[in-house]
């Protein structure tokens, strides 16, 4: 789990490495720390990213947004 601040604690995927029979979290070199960040891979078809939710609702509506 990593901690986002605003989005709480989150689950996150992350690498495993493993080192004389041992695992280790992280990519070589930097053992021991989950990197926060990827590179998207590339795929064969076009992707957009998107969010799966929205941040933030401004209250115009007479509905709240579905969460």
């Amino acid at each position: 789990m990593m901690d986002f601040l605003s989005m709480e604690r989150t689950t996150c995927l992350s690498p495993v490495t493993w080192q004389d029979s041992w695992p280790y979290f992280g990519l070589p070199g930097n053992l021991g720390r989950s990197p926060r960040t990827w590179f998207k891979p590339n795929v064969s078809t076009a992707t957009v990213p998107t969010s799966p939710y929205t941040r933030s609702d401004n209250f115009d509506g007479p509905k709240l947004q579905a969460v």
